[in-house]
């Protein structure tokens, strides 16, 4: 049913809150305020779709007609509060904050959401005390960006390798966007490292200053001072394999990339489940204003909840992976093994040139020698 059913689902209650109210008055608004919460679930609104739940019980509305809305909102509780103790875990303080309210808003006991503030009171108050050293990166971060704790620096590149803790994760898209992201599941991947950022242009000089090779291929931008700290372009998936070979590291695979991108409650963008264009670069900010890539520290309101920047925009990323457009069938039947063989390989994270391809579950790809002025990639490393 369409939201603006609700509208009628107020009026009806209007006219119940008026007059002694027939059965078939009653019948009607209930119905009605049922399937329109259940159309906000499907929006992207769990708590609109909580507060009619909550007039609903108030009403004494039939079980039976409460069944799918309830379900729907204890399962968005259950990932509002999950993310709350994922956020926690990896100090993302505003966002664990965030996630707090969300988890009374949906209705949360009391005692729930007063153990996750003391939980995030103590962490906030010890990791005060921790220490870790950037200095040696390639780009040290600016001043007020921070990271989770185990945060290091790799010495070969100067990458900033960004702990993801083991765990599940939801993955793929519920019911929008092509067929290759379907279904939406639920997988549990072992701890790894992922970028802060994607390889940049004077990361891969030091590349190329090292091992000799060919600069024939990059973009004129890979020798502009000015954008040494934006993402390196016009860089094949084999490029990019032989600079993790130097550097120590090694390509992410897609799904260490979607978790590292999404965190563990499956939203549809690094910083939420509603489209920002202030958040990243893309085609509104990018390329119909003229403009490709950015620095990497550029968009820190875009930041996935591990922190890591330009998960979404900016430069596509190639993962390990050989393209299957029906991977994820099998991947929700809890086979995660990579396919084996392919002709193209995988492309995450859309780019300065896109605005639909920058969702967290779009999947892309290329051949293997594919370049393009709007490709580059991240490094990853097993825990």
């Amino acid at each position: 049913m369409a939201l603006g059913r609700y509208e009628e689902a107020l009026a009806l209650r209007r006219t119940l809150a008026s007059s002694a109210g027939t059965p078939e008055y009653v019948d009607e608004l209930l119905e009605c305020m049922a399937r329109a919460g259940e159309a906000y679930l499907a929006a992207g609104d769990p708590e609109r779709a909580a507060s009619l739940l909550s007039e609903l019980e108030e009403l004494d509305a039939p079980s039976a007609l409460t069944a799918e809305l309830l379900r729907g909102v204890e399962a968005a509780r259950q990932r509002a509060l999950d993310g709350a103790w994922s956020a926690i875990e990896m100090r993302a303080w505003a966002e664990a904050e965030e996630r707090m309210e969300t988890c009374a808003k949906l209705g949360a006991g009391v005692g729930q959401v007063q153990d996750l503030r003391r939980q995030w009171a103590e962490a906030r108050a010890a990791s005060a005390g921790w220490t870790y050293d950037l200095s040696s990166a390639a780009h040290p971060p600016p001043a007020g960006v921070t990271f989770p704790e185990g945060t290091y620096v790799n010495k070969k590149d100067g990458s900033i390798l960004v702990p993801i803790p083991a765990g599940e994760a939801i993955f793929g898209s519920p019911g929008k966007g092509a067929d290759r992201e379907h279904p939406q599941f639920r997988a549990t991947l072992p701890g790894y490292y992922l970028a802060a950022h994607p390889v940049t242009n004077a990361q891969w000089k030091r590349f190329v200053e090292a091992t000799g090779r060919s600069t024939r291929n990059l973009d004129r931008a890979y020798a502009d001072r000015r954008k040494s700290d934006h993402p390196v372009v016009c860089v094949s998936w084999e490029d990019a394999v032989a600079y993790c070979r130097w550097a120590c590291v090694e390509l992410p695979t897609e799904l260490q990339w979607e978790k590292g991108a999404r965190g563990t409650d499956g939203r549809e963008y690094p910083w939420g489940s509603k489209w920002d264009d202030d958040r990243c670069r893309f085609d509104g900010n990018g390329d119909s204003a003229g403009r490709r890539t950015c620095g990497i520290w550029e968009y820190r309101q875009g930041r996935s909840p591990y922190g890591l920047f330009h998960m979404s925009g900016n430069v596509w990323e190639w993962c390990t992976d050989w393209y299957d457009e029906k991977v994820y069938e099998r991947y929700s039947r809890g086979d995660l093994t990579p396919p084996a063989s392919g002709k193209r390989r995988v492309l995450r994270g859309g780019s300065w040139r896109y605005a639909l391809s920058c969702r967290t579950a779009y999947r892309s790809y290329g051949g293997p020698a594919f370049r393009d002025l709007s490709g580059g990639f991240r490094v990853a490393r097993a825990l």
